[in-house]
């Protein structure tokens, strides 16, 4: 059993650091060190083409991860379609682990003037 956490924090460009295909393993081994309504912490830039908060989403359904709330910057201002950033938490029914839910790969205008933004998904 690995070592469990109430918050694991992956902050950073961390998912788009990975070796392309490998997100949804490190997804769900970063929920294994969740306990029972630990909260997973993530960010990244989006950028098109790139891995983005849709593939997230989807990797985090497997791993028992659901959407508890989605912020746009870190001083937690709302998100909108086209914002950057999000804070995922709290367990599917059954699991102990937590994360998002699709909104797509939009970005806001600023972020692809200036090569993107750092997002807390």
């Amino acid at each position: 059993m690995a070592r469990q956490f109430d918050l694991v924090v992956a902050a950073g460009n961390v998912m788009i650091f990975l070796q392309p295909g490998t997100e949804a393993v490190t997804v769900d081994r970063l929920a294994e060190h969740l306990r029972p309504g630990g909260v997973l912490v993530t960010g990244f830039q989006l950028t098109a083409g790139r891995y983005g908060v849709d593939r997230l989403d989807r990797d985090c359904a497997p791993a028992g991860l659901e959407l508890i709330e989605r912020f746009a910057s870190w001083s937690r201002d709302p998100w909108m379609i086209g914002q950057r950033v999000r804070r995922l938490g709290a367990p599917a029914p059954g699991r102990s682990r937590t994360i998002p839910a699709a909104d797509g790969e939009a970005y806001p205008a600023e972020a692809a003037a200036s090569g993107g933004d750092d997002q807390a998904v």
